[in-house]
């Protein structure tokens, strides 16, 4: 009972260190508790333990689904969608403390100094960040929320990012972790308590490390005191001391980069966060004051001479190219801004798809980006990344019924690349890759933007489903992850959520929205450093993918071993 109330307390523990609550410093101790009791632990009691621990934070952590009911969403679907999701996340967690537990039994087999520092300093977080990449791509993934996201607020420590991804940063917070979780057990199991004895009745506290040979804290070794510390909790050494170097290192790139930034070119851009409901309340007059508020904040971000302004995703009426009063907004704002491109998100209706017997004319839906100038669409961009169950239906091309399921009355298509579209101004030339709705979740997309040659990143969101909750905060620290790990900033404007303008080491420049600000618009400038990261060269294959293998690799021989055993 107590190892299960120590997995609930690491869940609440780590839920705290994401919005709504942001208490960010937790991430370095959250998982703690969970640890203790999963090392402890037989590796399927380990599995279940790891399962309770997702399921608690899933649960917490993922309650703005919850806002879905307030714009239309029946209550039973949205309980039972809230409560599935989280069951699916939680597998990864028990896939987690699975091979924490087992290579934890594995190592006392041959107990040497060396085998728990390794497990400590290494195995568990790799293990992590290989649980984190596979949820990110199985069964379409879901890389919302990885550990990294707790310090979305502290760019300097989200450095290492830009080496192999947001998993290094988790991979340094797990190391902090599981290197306190030694030094607490170490403590216990050299008190002469009940609590170290193995005929405790709290088992849990049992540590693992008690079986190894600790000749380096030995007390006959001639170890000044100055030392003793560092000596006796050489993992926490290690892990502090990687730690602030990388976080230092971070400091020191953020100020190079200022200098570098003086004679670099400077987008300036306008970022709306719009103020329309979601789909199901929109009506005539709603679509009449937000295309008014719309060309007044045109109007007035005009006055600050920007290069581009950027709407919303959907936020234009009916479908494009067709739709007349979507053209009379879009030429009313472009000759507002005054030379200046308008990015703005909408509905794209193709003709020339396959046949529906539905349907009279055959035609494609995508869920686009248009690049407006004077003389119209200069560029799109098709979203490549659908959300299930939102804009598609799965199964829904063997199963026709339903397609009559999707929440917006149709099915989108998926686009097949990742455009860059160029805009001249008199401040230079810049490529823009945009990104839709979660798009700036996935970091294999943004990247993918990048090394088609995308200057800045453009984040069009719809955050109206869940106006009101910690999805668009915790939806801007995806963002940050994106822009840290390409070098690259981003444009992100929102419908209700946050709309910011952030650099490229993931310092938020402006913002507005997210607190119930309602309508308005932020205007700044991003410099443009031409630099190309090694995580954007490589992508997850030098720490994701690997990591990834070697958890299932692992996880796999493990069970194989326990049958045949």
């Amino acid at each position: 009972m107590l190892s299960v109330i120590l997995s609930v307390l690491s869940a609440v523990l780590l839920a705290m260190a994401f919005p709504p609550f942001g208490h960010g410093d937790l991430a370095f101790v959250a998982i703690v508790p969970m640890l203790l009791a999963v090392r402890a632990a037989p590796p399927r009691r380990a599995a279940f333990l790891g399962f309770v621990f997702g399921c608690v934070f899933w649960l917490i952590d993922l309650s703005w689904l919850w806002s879905l009911k307030d714009n239309g969403g029946p209550v039973a679907l949205v309980g039972l969608g809230h409560v599935a999701l989280s069951l699916f996340l939680s597998l990864f967690q028990a896939l987690f403390a699975f091979a924490v537990a087992a290579s934890w039994r594995l190592a006392m087999k041959r107990p040497w100094t060396i085998i728990p520092i390794l497990l400590v300093l290494i195995a568990e977080p790799v293990f992590w960040v290989g649980s984190e990449y596979l949820r990110g791509v199985v069964l379409t993934g879901f890389p919302w929320n990885p550990l990294a996201a707790t310090q979305y607020g502290n760019p300097a420590f989200l450095h290492p990012a830009s080496w192999v991804g947001a998993g290094a940063v988790s991979l340094l917070l797990v190391a902090i972790n599981s290197s306190i979780a030694s030094t607490i057990s170490r403590l216990l199991s050299t008190l002469h308590s009940p609590l170290s004895t193995p005929h405790s009745p709290l088992p849990t506290f049992h540590s693992p490390l008690s079986t190894f040979h600790f000749h380096l804290s030995s007390p006959r070794l001639p170890v000044p005191r100055i030392f003793k510390w560092p000596v006796r909790s050489l993992e926490l050494f290690i892990a502090l001391c990687v730690t602030v170097a990388c976080w230092m290192r971070g400091l020191d790139a953020i100020g190079e980069s200022r200098r570098v930034e003086i004679e670099s070119p400077r987008l300036r851009a306008a970022v709306v966060c719009a103020d329309m409901p979601s789909i199901f309340e929109k009506d005539e007059e709603a679509l009449d004051t937000t295309s008014e508020t719309l060309l007044s904040h045109a109007e007035l971000a005009a006055m600050a001479s920007p290069d581009i302004c950027v709407w919303p995703e959907t936020i234009l009426p009916g479908y494009i190219p067709y739709d007349r009063d979507a053209a009379d907004l879009v030429r009313g704002a472009v000759s507002a801004l005054d030379g200046a491109a308008l990015l703005a998100g909408g509905v794209e209706l193709k003709y020339g798809g396959a046949p529906d017997d539905d349907v009279p004319n055959p035609h494609l839906i995508y869920n686009s980006a248009f690049l407006f100038g004077p003389k119209g669409i200069m560029a799109t961009y098709r979203k490549r990344h659908l959300v299930p169950f939102g804009e598609f239906i799965p199964l829904e091309s063997k199963l026709r019924f339903l397609k009559r399921l999707a929440p917006a009355g149709f099915s989108c298509e998926p686009g097949d690349a990742a455009a860059v579209c160029t805009i001249h101004t008199p401040r230079g030339e810049f490529r823009i890759g945009s990104l839709i709705c979660f798009e700036d979740a996935f970091p294999s997309l943004a990247r993918d933007s990048v090394r088609n040659g995308a200057d800045v990143l453009a984040l069009l969101a719809n955050d109206a489903w869940f106006a009101g909750s910690a999805e668009g905060e915790q939806h801007l620290a995806q963002a940050v992850l994106r822009c840290v790990e390409n070098g690259r900033p981003m444009m992100r404007a929102t419908n209700r959520g946050v709309s910011a303008l952030i650099d490229g080491h993931g310092r938020i420049v402006r913002r507005i929205g997210g607190d119930g600000s309602g309508a308005g618009f932020a205007v700044g400038d991003l410099a443009i450093v031409p630099r190309r990261t090694i995580y954007t060269r490589f992508g997850d294959w030098l720490l994701g993918i690997p990591c990834a293998i070697l958890l299932i690799a692992f996880a796999v021989l493990e069970s194989s071993a326990w049958k045949t055993a």
